[in-house]
């Protein structure tokens, strides 16, 4: 829904014909594969947010609310996040190391939950893994 007038403009998603909590915008909705869970980023001023299976997350300087991804087996959601100048990756909530940058453009998910990704900090490229 988007509401609009001289006192708010207020953008949310619609799920199952119940409108969620309003931001001042929302972006790129995703289904997990299995199409039971949704998430998608989210601005509440100069913040950014995601907003998974109707919970809303921790606010950031920056969420790359384009290259978030499920797990195969829909139980795992990453993206990756900036505070200041540190990025690091959000996995179900909970975040990474912080690195300088993120090099991976998606990660990878392997049975069980696992992930791994690249990342640089101080010049050193890093191959990080997180498990669940």
């Amino acid at each position: 829904c988007i509401r609009d007038s001289t006192e708010d403009n207020v953008s949310c998603m619609v799920v199952h014909g119940r409108e969620e909590q309003g931001f001042d915008k929302v972006f790129h909705p995703k289904f997990s594969p299995d199409n039971k869970r949704l998430a998608y980023g989210a601005q509440r001023g100069d913040r950014q947010l995601m907003v998974v299976d109707q919970q809303a997350g921790t606010e950031y300087t920056e969420v790359d609310m384009w290259r978030f991804v499920f797990s195969e087996d829909s139980r795992h959601l990453l993206y990756w996040a900036r505070e200041g100048t540190k990025w690091f990756a959000v996995i179900d909530g909970r975040e990474g190391p912080e690195y300088d940058r993120i090099v991976t453009r998606l990660p990878v998910f392997h049975a069980g939950g696992t992930v791994e990704y690249l990342a640089i900090r101080d010049g050193v490229l890093f191959r990080t893994t997180h498990r669940p």
